[in-house]
């Protein structure tokens, strides 16, 4: 049998193993965010009356993003247990006696490790931001039917210039509801003891019916000078668009690499513009403070207007760093880095699956878990703290691949030379 026969039918043994182990590490992590995904819906939607049916369209909507997250950490989680299970077996000794290389043995996972990445990618730009768009438009007709859906009991809730404080929310019941209005140039507070919801399809409004109203709006800057008034009934509407404001807008982790690229240029222009209207501003503030007319008998500028250019300077300095920008390239950059983690976690895996132990496959699915758990924390502290700090975005993001990487190669090295 020739050495090329040899090495197909051995790595195509290897890539069976590790097919498999990530078939059962999908399965375990898909099943994880799947139940959290379903007490979430279940949180949301499913304890105000809405269909079995309906349940399960949202869920499926919703499996793009559960893969995103599932495939990464199967992939790294396969290797760890295939490769473990082979070393359990004495198999991985057996080929390095035989003069296989550990390159002959790690080829045919790295293979399939970037064929994940490429489908993790394709879900990531593409079928994600497709199933936002279908699980929006089926909220927004849910809304229709429903459009107590937004509310929980005991909260505050805010939609665009509305602010709800509601007690007991049943249904479309809803007890003890304050109502602060601040379209106009004053806000307008109304209470209620008891309200119901409704919608017109047609005019696409909700209709509050309150019951026992009291209302209290200021005039001008006086304390003393408001419009009061009572009410055993009141109706009270709102544009559709309003309660659904906050939900039906797309987050940045909702859009393609494109759309989001877009985004972040046009970002970039309104800062660059601030920058310079500051500019000028500063420029044309340090002329003035430099003529005779602000200078007093000793030299000295006019304390107030030096105050004022402090502040513009400080100003300067906080344009400079932009948190909505920060927060925006950082969704863009965690959108590569989660489809390549496929790859580059399963370098991680490649050493400690290689040694000697029994039971590989239980050790190698710990060690899978455990470093999953970890990537999980370095992407979430990354994702929450980055828009606090002025680190690169890149970063950020790609951090938990960089060092989980950099030990996986330094420790396979090392496993190289024994």
């Amino acid at each position: 049998m020739k050495k090329t026969q040899k090495n197909y039918i051995l790595q195509r043994y290897i890539l069976k193993e590790y097919v498999f182990s990530f078939l059962i590490a999908f399965l375990f992590f898909f099943f994880i965010f799947f139940i959290n995904q379903i007490l979430l819906v279940a949180r949301n939607i499913l304890l105000k009356n809405v269909s079995a049916f309906d349940m399960l369209r949202i869920l499926t909507y919703s499996i793009p993003i559960i893969l995103l997250y599932s495939f990464p950490f199967a992939s790294m989680t396969g290797a760890t247990i295939s490769l473990g299970g082979l070393s359990s077996r004495n198999e991985i000794q057996a080929m390095r006696t035989s003069g296989v290389s550990y390159k002959q043995i790690l080829i045919p996972i790295i293979i399939f490790s970037l064929i994940l990445t490429g489908i993790s990618f394709t879900l990531n730009d593409i079928f994600l931001p497709l199933g936002t768009i279908r699980y929006k438009s089926l909220y927004r007709e849910l809304l229709y039917e429903n459009p107590g859906l937004e509310l929980e009991s005991f909260s505050v809730s805010r939609f665009n210039n509305l602010i709800f404080v509601n007690g007991k929310v049943d249904e479309n019941t809803i007890e003890d509801l304050i109502i602060i209005d601040t379209n106009g140039q004053e806000p307008t507070i109304i209470s209620s003891e008891h309200a119901e919801l409704s919608s017109d399809d047609e005019k696409m409004l909700i209709s509050l019916k309150l019951r026992d109203v009291q209302s209290i709006s200021p005039k001008g800057s006086s304390r003393k000078d408001f419009d009061y008034f009572t009410s055993d009934a009141m109706d009270y509407y709102m544009q559709l668009k309003e309660i659904s404001f906050n939900l039906l807008g797309v987050a940045p982790n909702e859009k393609s690499l494109r759309d989001l690229y877009g985004d972040i240029v046009d970002k970039r222009k309104e800062i660059t513009n601030k920058k310079k209207a500051l500019a000028e501003t500063i420029e044309n503030a340090s002329y003035r403070i430099a003529s005779d007319y602000y200078l007093d008998a000793y030299g000295y500028a006019d304390r107030d207007y030096m105050k004022d250019m402090e502040t513009l300077i400080e100003k300067r300095e906080v344009t400079l760093f932009s948190r909505t920008l920060q927060y925006y390239s950082i969704e863009f950059y965690k959108k590569t880095a989660l489809p390549f983690a496929c790859f580059f976690l399963v370098f991680f895996a490649f050493p400690f699956s290689l040694i000697p132990m029994k039971n590989g496959r239980l050790v190698g699915f710990s060690i899978g878990i455990i470093t999953s758990v970890i990537y999980w924390f370095l992407l979430f502290a990354g994702q929450t703290m980055g828009t606090r700090t002025t680190i690169h975005p890149f970063l950020i993001m790609w951090a938990p691949n960089i060092i989980l990487f950099t030990f996986g190669i330094f420790f396979l090295f090392r496993r190289m030379r024994t």
